[in-house]
Parts: C-alpha cells; structure tokens; sequence
C-alpha cells in the first residue's frame, strides 16, 4: 500500500544505496572505522608504530569475525540461568533451547531445570565415507553448530547443521534420516509433513556471490524441489535489488522461510496461500514469493536493518528482530504490512542492553507476552505488552571466554509431548 492507500499491496522498493555484496558481522562497522583511521594515519601523519597497530587490530577483528557463534561475541557474565521468573504473569509451559556450545539442544522448566536434551554430531555418529564433501568444507569454515530446530510430536527434533544438511533423529537422539544439503538458517513443517528448508550454493572462490534456494524436501526427507531466490527476483519487478550491486549475484543472507495460510490473502494478493515470505538480511529486505512463477510478489523495507526472524501474527501484523535499527542496537517490531505503521516497539533501557548484532529470535506467546532470544547476547526474555520483563534466561555455556550464544528459546506447551507417532528409520 503507498502513503495514499490506493492498493491494499505494498510497491517493490526502488534501487537504492544498499550494502557492498560481502558478509557484514558483528565487526563490520568497526572494521570500516578502523579503515578509515589507517587511511588517515597514512596520509596525515607519519607515525608508522600507530598505523601497525590499527592494522594488527584490523586483523584481529577478521578473526573474531572467522570464529563467529563457535567464539563467541560478549564476554560471558557473572550471573547465568533463570534471573527472573514471575508465575503469574509468564506463559505456561518449557523452553526449548539451542545453544551454540554443542551439537545438541535441551528442555528445561521454567526455572532452568533440564527435563530433557538431544546430542547428535554426524562427524561421529555417521560413517565419515556416507558425508558429502561440501559438508566438510562448511565445517572447515566453523559451521559445526545447529541453527535451527524442530521439536516433533513423537519426541523427536528435527534439525539443521549449517552447511551440511536437515537431520532427523527420534527421542533418544538415534538417527531416523539425514538430507545432506547445504542447509543454513531455518526451515518449516507444513501440516502435510513437507518440509521447506532454506540452503545455498557453494561459493568457488571470492569472485563468485553465493545464491540462496527454498529447497522442497518430504516428511522423510528425499529432496522434491528447489527454487532460486536470485531468479525469483531478477524475474520481478525488484529486479533493481540486484542491479545496484553491478550486475554481480549480492549475498542474500536469507534468514528465514514462513510459508503462508492465505488468510490475509483478502489484503494483498501476495499473500495467497502457498506463497513463501522470506527474510534477506543484507539486503534489508522482507519479501513474497510466488513459487509456482518463480518471481517475488511483494517487498518492504526501510524500517529495520540487517532484520531477522519476521512472523506473521493473528491480527495480520508482522513481527520482526531489527538487529541495528535502533541507532545501532536492537529492537523487537510489530508492524501492520500493508499500511507500514508500528504497533508496538521493543527497545533496551539503555539501548545497549538489547543489542544482538546478528540472530535474533522473537516469538508472540499465547498469552500476549513476547518471548525473545538475543542470541550473540546469549540472553532469552519474555516481554508482556507493557513491556514488563516477566521471565529471562542467560546462557550458563560459554565459547572460551565469550557468552555462548542461543539461536533460539522456544517456548512448547510441555514435555513429553502429548502423543507419540512411529517413525520411520533409515540408514542415513
């Protein structure tokens, strides 16, 4: 919808100034300011002790930035576990959470008691001559983390291991299958046991932009379709993303996949059901696609930067981890998409104390209340509407000296689940 109200859709941005097509981290800014100041020294002054060390610090920025979840971001705090617990006034149920310190996830009770965990490492649970060689290339780069996971009605998880594939494995942590794919991000379960995964091509060299795809697989796992986010936006109107980056592919960065009911298809028929909203973080973006024409139906952006993990919600709103809108640091978004206006806005007092570079999850509980995992903070709060803090867990693990981060903190109505399936092993 533009500022006029004339269409219940939303225009495709124009080409604007958008990111340079390389990964920004948690050090981007820093790095480019450190840059600048070496510049500066070369020119100005000829102190060539204080230009080394602003080199050495650039250099030990890149390495930090090497070392992403598996070192960690912020030093890890005195006080860890459940700080706060209001009974009264936070959602009933257990926490599902996914920590980066290990090749596993757990269920803990409100007050941070583990009811129960999975451990899974393919590099020892599955013969080395069965992994594909891409996946130990992404381990190589220190993707040997999950990134998401999905807790299943028979007591099983289903899981990615980032840049290695989507695993399934049953409530004891035996394997049921494996899909080995470059598999990053997140992935959903429809309600027919599709599952739809995000994953990306393999970068050859530093001259070759990787491409994001939406990768079809079925309840067991065999691979049923893939669909190439470039294309889909070269093959629409916003095709104008791409060009501001000179032709070259720009690395989406895609984050998160939700495809859609159709019930506010009645608003913007961009959102039919079966259409597919993803997330592209470096380039700002929210977007639709239509997968069936390959092409990208509606975009928005301009109100966050390097966003994650946005959820359509009940009311028809969006919300959204804005990673750096908030001069810098984070904040938690609930937006109407088809008007642009906020409904409700999360931020830290000061901003600094809610501040996750990069991840992010926020998720609207039944009861009204925001649950929200600042990841690289290692840190997971549940928020009522008056922004109240009711519940906060900091992550007790650490990477070396550094706070572990969360991927994420969900909150699931109880453990055992309330019903069990049989499953269907393989040999993976």
């Amino acid at each position: 919808m533009d500022e006029h109200g004339r269409t219940p859709v939303v225009p495709v941005r124009s080409c604007r100034a958008v990111p340079v097509p390389f990964p920004v981290t948690l050090c981007g800014v820093t790095r480019v300011i450190l840059v600048c100041l070496c510049l500066l020294a070369l020119f100005t002054t000829s102190h060539a002790d204080e230009l080394d060390d602003a080199f050495a610090d650039l250099e030990a920025l890149e390495r930090l930035d090497a070392l992403g979840y598996a070192g960690g971001y912020v030093p890890a705090p005195a006080e860890t576990g459940v700080l706060l617990h209001d009974p009264s006034r936070t959602q009933p149920g257990v926490n599902l959470v996914l920590s980066s310190h290990r090749l596993g996830a757990s269920v803990l009770d409100a007050d941070g008691k583990l009811i129960h965990e999975w451990a899974f490492d393919p590099w020892v649970d599955i013969p080395l001559e069965k992994i594909p060689s891409f996946a130990f290339r992404a381990r190589r780069k220190g993707w040997n983390y999950w990134s998401r996971a999905e807790p299943l009605a028979d007591g099983g998880l289903l899981f990615i291991q980032k840049g290695c594939g989507v695993f399934r494995i049953d409530r004891a942590s035996r394997l049921v299958w494996a899909k080995w794919l470059p598999a990053h991000h997140d992935l959903q379960i429809q309600p027919d046991g599709r599952i739809f995964v995000l994953a990306r091509t393999e970068q050859q060299g530093n001259t070759t932009p990787d491409d994001d795809f939406i990768v079809t697989l079925s309840a067991t796992g065999e691979e049923q379709g893939r669909i190439s986010i470039v294309h889909a936006i070269l093959n629409s109107a916003c095709a104008p993303l791409l060009q501001c980056y000179g032709g070259n592919r720009p690395y989406l960065h895609t984050n998160k996949i939700h495809v859609l009911d159709g019930r506010w298809a009645d608003r913007a028929p961009a959102f039919k059901k079966g259409n597919i909203l993803l997330s592209c973080r470096d380039i700002d973006t929210i977007l639709v696609i239509d997968p069936k024409a390959v092409r990208v139906e509606w975009t928005l952006s301009g109100m966050w930067r390097r966003q994650h993990d946005p959820r359509p919600l009940a009311n028809g709103n969006l919300l959204i981890f804005d990673n750096r809108g908030n001069k810098g640091y984070s904040r938690i978004l609930e937006i109407n998409p088809f008007t642009r206006e906020i409904a409700w806005i999360y931020e830290g007092t000061p901003p600094s104390s809610f501040n996750s570079q990069v991840g992010g999850v926020c998720a609207r509980l039944a009861n009204g209340n925001t649950l929200i995992t600042a990841s690289t903070q290692g840190r997971a709060f549940e928020v009522t509407p008056d922004k109240t803090v009711v519940w906060e867990y900091v992550n007790p693990h650490r990477n070396g000296e550094h706070i572990a981060p969360l991927f994420e903190v969900r909150r699931i109505p109880q453990w055992p689940p309330p019903r069990v399936v049989p499953v269907h092993r393989s040999s993976g």
